[in-house]
């Protein structure tokens, strides 16, 4: 694995983040985003996992010692024939465009970073890590995002592109970094089996399989049953 580093030439691990935490928090009350001290992937802007990773890490042992919610959502571009016509090229101009969204409708300290891998059209997963955030609000959160996002960027009578969001927070039986992105990821796919364009919570998918559909706007709460058989 390359191995990251800060600006000044020393390593960047969880264990700088989390002895720097006074320094990190300081910037929560300015408009200078965290993530943007961090190592940046020239594709999409967004922080690299490598990156992206030791501050979740940093965080989550910073909200298990104090007992503060924690939780990521995990952003996908789903299949389409525009997306595929669009083609790699296409890929970076959009994925530039939802990190730069995705910063503009975050918070100072949420960090917007990406996946190291990229499927057959060039896309990453957009990472967000939200700090003092449940499951339920990040989940609200993501179906605001998401919604407003597309909105501003499509045609209603002819909209391209859609996206698929999971969303899960910290537990319990939640180790490391790579298990709370991996809850993330398998939200994002179950949404997408259960036709996209919508948000989907790991803790639905433990208790008979629930998720939160995008296109309801004006109830974020708004259950839509999955179909599938466990």
């Amino acid at each position: 694995m390359m191995e990251e580093y800060w600006d000044d030439g020393s390593p960047l691990d969880h264990s700088i983040l989390l002895d720097n935490t006074t320094e990190l928090c300081s910037h929560i009350n300015t408009h200078e985003r965290l993530d943007m001290m961090l190592p940046t992937d020239s594709d999409t802007t967004a922080a690299t996992y490598q990156a992206f990773r030791s501050y979740l890490g940093a965080m989550m042992e910073m909200t298990e010692r104090y007992g503060k919610s924690l939780s990521i959502i995990c952003i996908g571009v789903d299949e389409s024939a525009p997306i595929k016509f669009l083609g790699k090229e296409g890929a970076s101009l959009i994925s530039r465009a939802i990190t730069r969204y995705l910063r503009q409708e975050t918070r100072s300290h949420d960090v917007v970073g990406r996946s190291t891998e990229v499927d057959a059209r060039g896309y990453p997963f957009f990472l967000i890590a939200c700090p003092l955030l449940d499951e339920e609000k990040a989940g609200a959160l993501a179906v605001r995002i998401v919604a407003d996002m597309l909105s501003q960027a499509l045609d209603p009578e002819r909209p391209w592109m859609s996206l698929s969001v999971g969303v899960a927070g910290m537990a319990v039986d939640v180790s490391d970094p790579e298990s709370l992105v991996g809850r993330g990821v398998a939200s994002l796919q179950r949404a997408r089996r259960n036709g996209g364009k919508r948000v989907w919570l790991h803790s639905s998918t433990a208790q008979s399989i629930y998720g939160l559909d995008i296109e309801n706007t004006n109830n974020p709460n708004q259950q839509t049953k999955d179909s599938e058989q466990k």
